[in-house]
């Protein structure tokens, strides 16, 4: 089940700035995406957005973000035989050892492990 904003139970209407945050994401998760990025793309307040965010979801902006990306990592790790310095390439994640840092914190295993026990 790939992460996206249907997954959160979210009470905004489209125009509110988290579910706006949270489309901005799922249609830009292949680039690096921060916070502030983000705000100044929505035009509001970095704090604002961050604080709004973790109300309404639960978790902080860089951990929605990171979670959508290892969602879909492991959606490709699965279906394709794409090399893992390829699959964080594309996820925006230009470290291969920050994205396997990252993908352990939140899978519990590395991607090679992930891809293995996933055959």
């Amino acid at each position: 089940l790939l992460a996206s904003r249907d997954n959160f139970k979210i009470t905004e209407g489209p125009k509110e700035p988290v579910t706006a945050a949270m489309d901005h994401i799922n249609a830009n998760y292949m680039n690096k995406l921060t916070l502030h990025e983000i705000s100044d793309k929505l035009h509001v307040n970095s704090s604002y957005l961050s604080r709004r965010f973790k109300e309404k979801t639960g978790m902080s902006i860089t951990d929605y973000i990171n979670h959508f990306k290892i969602e879909k990592a492991k959606n490709l790790l699965q279906s394709t035989t794409i090399p893992i310095v390829h699959i964080a390439y594309n996820l925006g994640y230009t470290d291969q050892n920050y994205f396997t840092r990252i993908f352990k914190q939140f899978t519990g295993q590395t991607p090679s492990e992930y891809r293995n026990r996933s055959k």
